[in-house]
């Protein structure tokens, strides 16, 4: 095996190795009040003639300072119920508890 061969095949063995994604780009187009911390930003910067050339760059700054209990919190709240139920389903303990609960419901209504 020749030199060249030797590299077209460490190439071709990195190509078909699967490999681990670090991070992914995420799209988001929303809309701020005139009064909102990133339109005074946005102006005070025009103010003092800073380019901005990468707004995304300064807006995921601002996330990555978000406290991981208020995602934990938002998934939360924007859970909606029948996931929870099948959930609640799918684990033997909490199946049975909510077997009980809906027995004892049922037998208040008769």
């Amino acid at each position: 095996m020749t030199l060249d061969q030797n590299v077209e095949t460490s190439d071709t063995m990195l190509k078909n190795e699967p490999t681990k994604k670090t991070s992914q780009k995420i799209k988001a187009l929303f809309e701020v009040e005139i009064e909102h911390p990133i339109n005074r930003f946005q102006e005070k910067c025009r103010q003092r003639g800073i380019k901005i050339t990468d707004l995304s760059e300064i807006l995921l700054e601002a996330i990555n300072q978000t406290d991981e209990s208020w995602w934990d919190d938002k998934l939360e709240s924007l859970t909606p119920l029948e996931y929870r139920v099948s959930a609640a389903l799918a684990d033997p303990s909490m199946r049975e508890k909510l077997q009980e609960l809906l027995a004892q419901q049922a037998s208040k209504l008769q």
